[in-house]
């Protein structure tokens, strides 16, 4: 038997994003208890996958703004961006060519459901992106401490360009739910990292608006303020 507990680890391991209102609702829908056997596993599974489907084509048409049936790079981009994957537009680019099996340029729906997977992997970085940072992963999961740590995130920070406080760096782990890093998977840290990248974006973004807003006007800015 399974217990419904369970299940969303089960879902995760699978490389879904499953929502628990959502596994609730089947596993309602099959048994009263807290425990599946393997009939109502399997089940539960189809049901599941069923409404997988039914979410990620409402997704891809919400994405396809144009109609067209298809996602080109810039409707894809978009969609990443509400996923939250703030990716830049090489990561795009490098998702669509992963996923683009006829070599059309677009996405269809057939190719948009092989995004997932990866997305699970690459997290909003490009390929070479996500390998050295598995490396570097590696390197400290295998150094003389068992334990991970922030100032192992800020050594990796620094070591791929990223300047940022300690502090910026438990915010980013506590947006996605780490508050401590002593156990942490790859995954994990590929998302605190993008959560670190998306900090910095942010700061030079108030960066710029603040430059923008205390330059000095010019000579036609001056003119045309007297008017």
């Amino acid at each position: 038997e399974v217990h419904v507990d369970e299940l969303i680890i089960i879902l995760r391991y699978l490389g879904l994003r499953p929502l628990e209102e959502d596994i609730q609702e089947i596993v309602k829908s099959l048994t009263t208890y807290t425990t599946l056997d393997w009939m109502e596993f399997l089940q539960f599974m189809r049901k599941y996958r069923e409404h997988d489907v039914a979410v990620m084509r409402r997704q891809f048409m919400l994405a396809d703004t144009d109609g067209s049936g298809v996602l080109d790079v810039d409707e894809l981009h978009g969609m990443f961006v509400r996923f939250g994957y703030s990716p830049t537009k090489p990561v795009t680019m490098e998702a669509l060519a992963a996923v683009d099996l006829d070599g059309s340029g677009t996405v269809s729906f057939d190719e948009f459901e092989q995004l997932r997977e990866y997305l699970r992997s690459t997290s909003g970085f490009t390929a070479d992106e996500a390998e050295e940072l598995s490396l570097l992963y590696t390197q400290i999961m295998s150094g003389n401490s068992t334990k991970f740590k922030f100032k192992d995130i800020q050594r990796i920070n620094s070591y791929v360009g990223y300047h940022t406080t300690m502090d910026e760096i438990e915010m980013a782990a506590a947006r996605v739910g780490k508050e401590s890093v002593e156990k942490i998977t790859f995954e994990e840290l590929l998302k605190i990292i993008r959560g670190v990248r998306d900090i910095e974006r942010e700061r030079l973004q108030r960066l710029v608006l603040e430059t923008k807003i205390f330059a000095p006007l010019t000579s036609k800015e001056k003119d045309n303020s007297k008017q």
